[in-house]
C-alpha cells in the first residue's frame, strides 16, 4: 500500500510542479527533480532510501527506455551530414576533459588510473534529462540533431570503454586481461546485435498492427523484452535499447505514429524518473564536498563546452550554433553515477571521487538543462509560439481560472475575453535559418534552397546587412541552365522591394504585411542589419 501511495503522490505533485517550472521559464523536468528533493531523504523523508532501493530495477529501466527515444530521433540521412562534426567534437571533448582531469587530480591523489577514469566519467552527457528537454520543447534542427547524435555515440563509447578497461585497471579484480577484453567486447556486440534484431521483428509488428493500440503494446512488449534478456545476460540494456530505437525510427513505415502513441508512456516514465532522480541526490555530500565539486563542475564544463564548440566551428557550423551546441551536452546523471559507484569500490580514494561525481550531479543537472533550453530557444530551434503561449499566463494559475470559466459559461453567464499579451516579432522570428551571401554563385544559392524549409531566403553582405531576398520563383526560372551555374550571382536575381519588420512589431502588424505582399517568409531586421525570419505558416494561429 505505501508503494501506491508514494507513487501516486509523486504523480499528482508533477502536474502544479511541472507547470510552476514552466511558468518561471524552467524545464519541467526540474520541477520534477525538486518534488523529488522535496519527498525525499533530506527534507520530508517520504521517498525515503528503503522506497528508493525498491526502484532500482525500474530507474535501469527508465534509463534505457530513455536511451530508446534518444535512438528515436537518429535519423540515417541526418547522421550522414552531421557524423564529421560529432567525431570531431567527441575526440576533442576527450582530449581536453580527459588530458585535464587525470593531470588536476593526480597532482592531489597520486593516482594516475582513478584520475582518468574520473575524466571518463566527466565525459559522459545525461540522454534522460536531454531527451526530456527536447521532447518537452518539440526542438528540431541541426544544433538539436548534433546534440541527439553525440549524446549516442559519447555514451556508447564510454560504456565501452568502461566496461573494457575498469575492471582490470582500477578494480584489479580481472586475472585474464585479454579473456576479459574479448568477452566484454562480445557482449558489447551482442547487445547491439540484439537491439538491432528487436528493432527489425517490431517494425514489422507495426507494420502488421491494425489498430493503436496494437501499435503501443507492440512497442512497449518489445522494449520491455529486450530489456529482460539483456539484463538476464548481464548484457547493457542500454546500448541495446538505443539500436533497438535507432532501426525502429529508419526501417518502421509507422515510427511516427507510434512515437505519437507512446507519448502517455513516456510522460509516466519522465515524472517517475526525475522524482527519483531528484530524490536520489546527494545533498549532503554536495554541501560537504562544495570546493571539489565546483572544480569537477567546472573543468568539466570547460571540456565538453570547447569541445563541441571548436568541433563544429572547424566542420562549418556557424559561432552561434556552434555555441549553442556546445552548452547543449552539459547535463550529467544516470550513467555518470553508476560509473561513480564502480570507482567507490576502490579504497578510500575511488569512495573520495565517487562522493565529487554524486555531488555535482545536483548542479550540472540543474544547470545543464536550464542552458540546454536556453541554448535551442535562441538558435532558433523551438517553435517560439508554443513557449509563449504558457508565458502568457499567470504563474501561480494552475489552470483554475479555465476551470471557472468554463463552468460559468456553462450556467450561461458571458465571460470577459481576457486580453492576450501582445506578441512581438523578437518573440516569434527564428534565429537559425537560411541565408546567402550576397557574392554567392548560383550552385551554392541551389544548395541553400535544398536545405531551406521555406521558399523565399534572405542576401545578406559580409557584414550581415540585409540587401534582398530570393524567391524559389525566379530560381526556378535559370535552375535548369547549367551554364549560369558559376555566371550569375545572388547580386543578379535577388529582389530588394522587401517589406522589413521590425523586432518590436506586434502580431498584428506583422499580418497585415504577410496580407499585403506575397511572401512565405519576411525578414527582421535592426539598423539594416539580419535579426531573423519570420515564415507565415508558423504565425497563422494568431491571424
Amino acid at each position: 500500500m505505501e508503494f501506491f501511495f508514494k507513487t501516486g503522490l509523486i504523480l499528482l505533485l508533477a502536474i502544479p510542479l511541472g507547470y510552476l517550472f514552466l511558468k518561471l521559464k524552467l524545464p519541467k523536468i526540474l520541477g520534477y527533480m525538486a518534488g523529488g528533493i522535496i519527498l525525499g531523504p533530506y527534507v520530508f523523508k517520504i521517498l525515503d532510501h528503503n522506497f528508493l532501493k525498491s526502484l532500482e530495477s525500474f530507474n535501469v529501466f527508465a534509463l534505457s527506455y530513455l536511451i530508446f527515444l534518444v535512438g528515436t530521433k537518429i535519423k540515417i540521412e541526418n547522421l550522414k551530414g552531421n557524423i564529421k562534426i560529432i567525431l570531431l567534437s567527441f575526440g576533442l571533448q576527450f582530449l581536453f576533459t580527459v588530458t585535464a582531469f587525470t593531470l588536476i587530480f593526480f597532482f592531489f591523489f597520486k593516482n594516475i588510473s582513478l584520475s582518468f577514469f574520473l575524466g571518463i566519467i566527466a565525459l559522459t552527457i545525461a540522454p534522460a534529462s536531454t531527451i526530456a528537454v527536447i521532447d518537452e520543447l518539440d526542438a528540431e534542427g541541426t544544433v538539436t540533431a548534433n546534440i541527439i547524435t553525440l549524446v549516442a555515440l559519447n555514451n556508447l563509447i564510454i560504456i565501452l570503454l568502461f566496461s573494457l578497461l575498469a575492471p582490470p585497471i582500477v578494480l584489479k579484480n580481472v586475472p585474464n586481461i585479454l579473456n576479459h577484453i574479448y568477452f566484454s567486447f562480445l557482449k558489447f556486440t551482442g547487445a547491439i546485435i540484439l537491439g538491432i534484431i528487436a528493432g527489425f521483428i517490431l517494425s514489422y509488428l507495426e507494420a502488421r498492427a491494425e489498430s493503436s493500440l496494437t501499435l503501443t503494446f507492440s512497442a512497449i512488449g518489445m522494449v520491455l523484452f529486450l530489456f529482460g534478456i539483456l539484463e538476464y545476460f548481464k548484457i547493457s540494456p542500454y546500448v541495446g535499447a538505443l539500436f533497438l530505437g535507432f532501426v525502429v525510427t529508419n526501417a518502421s513505415i509507422k515510427h511516427k505514429k507510434v512515437l505519437k502513441e507512446l507519448e502517455f508512456f513516456d510522460h509516466i516514465i519522465y515524472i517517475v524518473f526525475f522524482f527519483v532522480a531528484g530524490s536520489s541526490m546527494h545533498l549532503d555530500i554536495l554541501i560537504k564536498m562544495l570546493p571539489w565539486v565546483l572544480l569537477y563542475v567546472v573543468l568539466r564544463g570547460c571540456g565538453e563546452f570547447f569541445g563541441a564548440y571548436l568541433g563544429s566551428m572547424k566542420t562549418g557550423l556557424e559561432k552561434e550554433e556552434a555555441k549553442a551546441f556546445g552548452l547543449g551536452i552539459l547535463t550529467q546523471a544516470g550513467l555518470a553515477t553508476g560509473f561513480a559507484l564502480i570507482l567507490g569500490n576502490y579504497g578510500n580514494e575511488g569512495k573520495f571521487i565517487m562522493n565529487i561525481v554524486l555531488g555535482s550531479i545536483v548542479i550540472s543537472e540543474t544547470i545543464g538543462v536550464i542552458l540546454l533550453k536556453r541554448a535551442l530557444i535562441n538558435i532558433g530551434e523551438v517553435k517560439l509560439f508554443r513557449v509563449i503561449e504558457e508565458e502568457s499566463e499567470p504563474i501561480l494559475d494552475f489552470q483554475f481560472q479555465t476551470i471557472i470559466k468554463e463552468f460559468m459559461k456553462q450556467l450561461g453567464f458571458k465571460q470577459k475575453q481576457k486580453t492576450e499579451k501582445e506578441i512581438l516579432a523578437k518573440d516569434l522570428m527564428k534565429r537559425n535559418f537560411s541565408k546567402v551571401n550576397i557574392a554567392d554563385d548560383l550552385s551554392e544559392i541551389i544548395k541553400v534552397f535544398e536545405k531551406a524549409k521555406c521558399g523565399t531566403i534572405p542576401v545578406v553582405d559580409d557584414k550581415n546587412e540585409f540587401k534582398g531576398a530570393i524567391r524559389i520563383e525566379t530560381l526556378e526560372e535559370i535552375v535548369y541552365n547549367k551554364t549560369l551555374e558559376k555566371l550569375i550571382l545572388a547580386d543578379d536575381i535577388l529582389e530588394k522591394d522587401i517589406p522589413v519588420i521590425a523586432p518590436d512589431d506586434n502580431i498584428e502588424k506583422i499580418s497585415d504585411l504577410f496580407r499585403e505582399y506575397n511572401f512565405d517568409a519576411l525578414p527582421v531586421c535592426q539598423d539594416n542589419k539580419l535579426l531573423g525570419m519570420i515564415i507565415r505558416r508558423e504565425i497563422l494561429r494568431y491571424v
